[in-house]
């Protein structure tokens, strides 16, 4: 496995890490607040995404 889809492995499992945590916080019903939206599960998601982009284009998949 190339360093390249290692990356993008890396940024979907952490995508997929915030949506379960966000799921989880919705079915508590806790909701994010304006201070804490970075440091709740959008910042793995929004992490993820910039990861797995930059992957697909060190790769030249993009």
């Amino acid at each position: 496995m190339s360093f390249g889809n290692f990356l993008f492995l890396l940024g979907i499992g952490l995508v997929v890490f915030g949506l379960v945590w966000r799921t989880k916080r919705r079915q508590a019903r806790i909701t994010p607040s304006r201070r804490s939206f970075f440091t709740g599960p959008f910042g793995p998601i929004f992490i993820g995404v910039i990861i797995a982009i930059w992957s697909l284009y060190e790769t030249g998949e993009l």
